[in-house]
């Protein structure tokens, strides 16, 4: 019996690890299969975020003028109410003298 074993097990041990060897390679190519899939639709997806920089370009653009123009626009409101509160402290400056 101890015979037996001594000359089946190296085999049924030498078996497993083939099975596991030919088992490994299999996943691997399909591993290799799904990466290059990937790899295809991340490039796809590359090329058509790409296409729509000029877009974004635009958006950036017309949100920097209306950016501008705002700027302008609050300036020139708040220099006037400097300017009011200004002359009406300045009159009441006067007028404690």
């Amino acid at each position: 019996m101890i015979d037996f074993l001594n000359s089946f097990l190296p085999i049924l041990i030498y078996l497993l690890l083939i099975i596991l060897i030919i088992i490994g390679i299999v996943i691997g190519v399909k591993l290799l299969n799904f990466m290059t899939k990937a790899q295809d639709i991340i490039d796809n997806v590359d090329k058509k975020i790409n296409t729509l920089n000029p877009v974004f370009d635009i958006i950036n653009a017309a949100s920097f003028k209306v950016n501008r123009v705002f700027d302008r626009f609050l300036d020139f409101f708040t220099s006037v109410f400097t300017k009011i509160f200004l002359k009406g402290k300045e009159r009441e400056e006067d007028e404690n003298e």
